[in-house]
């Protein structure tokens, strides 16, 4: 009998070694999976950074064309109103030549 305990024993202690085998292997592939994970974390974070960037640049030429626009209204505003004050005083240059005939 205690030949027979001491053949469980030995099967019981193989199996051990075995499953701490086991165990390693599976430490090493999470930790493989860890690094990967850290990786595409790594990636994802590049790719939106560089999207933050074509945001920020699309923004600004955005705002320099609204800028841009803004000037060019301004100033054909600032032409329109010129050119109605030129047309007021033909006007009355009009009126007074027309007046005094």
């Amino acid at each position: 009998m205690e030949e027979r305990i001491l053949q469980l024993l030995e099967g019981l202690t193989d199996d051990v070694k075995i499953i701490n085998s086991d165990v390693s292997g599976l430490q090493e592939q999470v930790g493989k999976l860890e690094t990967k994970t850290i990786d595409i974390f790594e990636q994802v974070d590049q790719r939106f950074n560089l999207m933050e960037q074509h945001f920020d640049r699309f923004e600004h030429l955005l705002q320099g064309i609204g800028e841009q626009f803004d000037y060019q209204t301004k100033f054909q505003i600032k032409k329109e109103d010129i050119a109605a004050k030129k047309l007021t005083v033909n006007k009355s240059k009009v009126f007074d030549v027309g007046s005094k005939t």
